[in-house]
């Protein structure tokens, strides 16, 4: 599926979330192709004609599952600059979230932080889940940096996944939990300090959330 349309606005910066056009393919398939973004979300550059037709089924299968959603990311005045999916989605249980950033002048603007909004308030006042989980690649330190100032905390890793610039990097694994769930989960087993110092930041970040998006 595709995410609604939400106005977004953070800090001067304004972003309109929203599903991707067949003709912006192109222009997305181009800054996923970046080796800066590549590296580090393990997909193959592909031609242009190539990108194209991987894009149209992407477009074609996600309008068509539940499981899945997306929304591309548009800064005013600027082309699309980001990707921010939902996937595996569990209904009221558990998603997996991503944020890819390919347009480079866009990094340490705010649109990460948008990103993050976006996800934790739709995915713990609209979908309801009681988890998000992330992945990051280990070295992709602005990501994981990102990931922990919104509420993320790290549960593991998958040990030597990935080869980025001639060493081989784990993969991180991270966890938030919906604080209205907190109480629910506790019942089956103790909440640790890291996790509720991350339910705490959560709580925080979905009420900057509530004042800086808009739904359409």
């Amino acid at each position: 599926m595709f995410g609604p349309v939400i106005n977004a606005k953070y800090k001067g910066l304004e972003v309109v979330f929203r599903p991707p056009r067949r003709d912006e393919l192109v222009h997305i398939g181009k800054g996923m192709s970046n080796f800066s973004t590549l590296k580090y979300i393990s997909i193959g550059a592909r031609p242009e004609e190539d990108r194209i037709k991987w894009y149209e089924a992407h477009i074609d299968r996600f309008s068509g599952l539940k499981n899945d959603l997306v929304w591309v990311a548009q800064p005013k005045g600027k082309d699309i600059s980001a990707v921010i999916s939902f996937f595996d989605i569990k209904e009221w249980k558990s998603a997996h979230s991503g944020i890819t950033i390919f347009n480079n002048d866009m990094l340490g603007k705010g649109l990460g932080t948008l990103s993050h909004l976006l996800l934790i308030h739709f995915g713990f006042k609209q979908l309801n889940l009681s988890y998000i989980y992330g992945d990051i690649v280990d070295g992709n330190v602005a990501s994981v940096r990102a990931a922990e100032k919104v509420g993320y905390f790290k549960t593991g890793y998958t040990f030597k996944q990935f080869y980025v610039d001639g060493n081989y990097l784990d993969l991180l694994h991270f966890i938030m939990i919906n604080p209205n769930k907190a109480v629910d989960l506790s019942n089956n087993a103790p909440i640790s300090i890291e996790m509720r110092a991350s339910i705490e930041i959560v709580e925080e970040k979905l009420k900057l959330a509530q004042k800086c998006l808009t739904y359409l």
